[in-house]
């Protein structure tokens, strides 16, 4: 009994001992991994290999599981990432983060290092939703949009034309600090054009392209 009580003060110094250089151990509170290289836009369809200075990280990448963020999506242990970019830029549900902007994650214990790029296209895409809509005058309507394919993924929002809209035909805005969400606010009396009025998302990026919800006064 004594000889197993000996082996284990001896572990339990050994372990003090070791504990005294944790802080040039990885995984330690002073270890900082880094992910290299640090794009800021990627090309569809394009590879890219990560590497961080980690031999046992967890990669990730990070966004909504049912946008195409490229490949792979997970991969456990590795020092290096061959990462692909997807065929399209990502657009996410009622853009809980920005669209076309994918992030690489890598991480090893208490460390965490993140890497943020944005997908371009050779073309611009924009999209709105919902495209139709029902709207009771005075009322508010909330209004989704997006630009993808270039790193300028602001957007223009029109009514019927006129860039934030009128009282005539009601007012659109920027809600809040989130990417594309937009609120819409109605006429108080129905315009003298009609009951049907159009919201129009326009790149920013590429004019032309652009999208349009047709919103029914009532």
């Amino acid at each position: 009994m004594r000889l197993f009580a000996g082996v284990g003060l001896l572990a339990i110094s050994s372990g003090l001992a070791l504990a005294g250089c944790a802080g040039s151990t990885r995984g330690s509170i002073n270890s900082i991994i880094t992910i290299t290289p640090n794009p800021t836009t990627i090309p569809v369809n394009t590879k890219v290999t990560f590497k961080v200075n980690s031999d046992h990280p967890i990669w990730t990448l990070v966004g909504w599981s049912l946008a195409d963020l490229g490949t792979p999506v997970l991969q456990i242990g590795g020092s290096t990432f061959a990462y692909t970019a997807p065929a399209t830029p990502p657009v996410y549900p009622k853009n809980d983060q920005p669209a076309g902007v994918v992030t690489l994650q890598a991480q090893d214990g208490y460390d965490t290092a993140l890497n943020a790029f944005t997908i371009t296209a050779p073309s611009v895409t924009v999209g709105v939703s919902p495209e139709t809509a029902s709207v009771a005058l005075g009322s508010t309507l909330t209004v989704y949009g997006y630009a993808v394919g270039s790193v300028n993924t602001q957007m223009t929002v029109q009514v019927d034309g006129v860039t934030g809209g009128s009282t005539a035909t009601g007012t659109i805005a920027p809600t809040g600090s989130t990417y594309g969400t937009f609120t819409y606010t109605a006429p108080t009396t129905m315009p003298v054009s009609g009951s049907t009025i159009n919201i129009t998302i326009i790149a920013q990026a590429d004019p032309t392209k652009m999208k349009t919800a047709v919103v029914t006064l009532h």
